[in-house]
């Protein structure tokens, strides 16, 4: 039992990994509750049927509950209840949560199905984003059974339709590319790594197009990544805030360096950068956002080649300083005082 219990919960962790993308279609089951739902304690009745469906969810156990298996950005809920002629009374709770280990709040409560005529249920989420949905049986004590069918939850129109999403190295960097179909009160993309696929933090931002029907591309390079394994994905933000998450990919490579060093790495005015390369080069420097602040070309000659940044007008802060050549790049972070 506690390996068949794990396996399931192996599979569940797949499926809501594999999924956690922006949803482009209803997440919705016209006639029976999707088989890849979290459960406990919950199973797929045969013999009863709500509605012209011969496949229910019937709950017969204290404290059973079925969970949705991913975060739903939905518009509305609407299910079918039902009690069989044994059961006296309802106390189902629908709930919600922003995480599988979070609290729960109560969207409502059963307690008046009746054994003769299925009774729909229907409430408003479109207030709400990136959720979980769970229905759980609070009944005290009793076996008799409650059955709930045709669940639908209303996926809200999404405001940017993601076409791909990618990575490749140009240097020592990373260059993150991305487009969309369409998009609908786009304000921004913030873009998140992580070293582990699991703790994200925000590397920058790119402005959004706003409203249009016309495919746009975007880009960003991310000048420090790690030198083993990288994950990133997209936070997409609408005008009122409203966020929604690109699918994670991962991406590693082996750097070509470029021999360099930029000193001092805390400033007030002047930096100077020296490398070696037979190349002419490109210096760049750029803010935390990757927002291009300055940019020269550089002819270069043989042996140690020394250029000086003049960062007197820039503000304080953190900026990347990179030099690239035609085959390698290197990146240096400096703080401006």
């Amino acid at each position: 039992m506690k390996i068949k219990l794990a396996l399931t919960l192996l599979c569940t962790l797949i499926y809501v990994f594999s999924f956690a993308q922006l949803i482009d279609e209803e997440f919705e089951a016209p006639t029976n509750i999707p088989s890849t739902w979290i459960s406990s304690g919950v199973a797929i009745s045969t013999n009863n049927s709500c509605a012209g469906s011969m496949q229910s969810v019937v709950f017969n156990g204290v404290g059973d509950a079925l969970t949705t298996p991913l975060l739903v950005d939905p518009s509305d809920l609407k299910f079918l209840y039902l009690r069989s002629s044994n059961a006296t009374a309802w106390t189902l709770i629908v709930e919600y949560a922003t995480s599988l280990t979070g609290t729960w709040t109560t969207i409502g409560m059963i307690t008046d199905a009746t054994n003769v005529d299925c009774l729909p249920f229907t409430h408003d989420l479109s207030a709400l984003s990136n959720i979980y949905v769970r229905f759980r049986d609070a009944r005290a004590s009793g076996l008799n059974e409650r059955y709930i069918d045709n669940v639908v939850v209303n996926q809200r129109p999404l405001a940017v339709s993601l076409m791909n999403f990618g990575a490749k190295g140009v240097g020592n960097s990373a260059l993150l590319s991305w487009s969309t179909a369409s998009e609908s009160q786009n304000s921004h993309f913030l873009i998140e790594q992580s070293e582990d696929g699991k703790n994200f933090s925000a590397i920058g931002t790119v402005k959004g197009s706003g409203t249009t029907s016309a495919r746009q591309f975007y880009t960003f390079t991310d000048y420090l990544p790690s030198k083993t394994q990288n994950y990133y994905r997209l936070q997409q933000v609408d005008f009122d805030g409203k966020k929604t998450f690109s699918s994670i990919i991962n991406f590693n490579f082996q750097a070509k360096k470029l021999k360099s060093k930029v000193f001092p790495t805390v400033v007030s005015d002047f930096v100077t950068l020296e490398f070696e390369s037979k190349d002419d080069a490109q210096i760049d420097v750029r803010d935390i956002f990757g927002r291009l602040i300055f940019s020269q070309k550089a002819e270069n000659t043989e042996g140690v080649n020394s250029f000086y940044l003049n960062l007197n007008n820039a503000q304080n802060g953190f900026y990347f300083i990179s030099v690239l050549t035609s085959d390698k790049m290197e990146t240096h972070k400096i703080q401006k005082l």
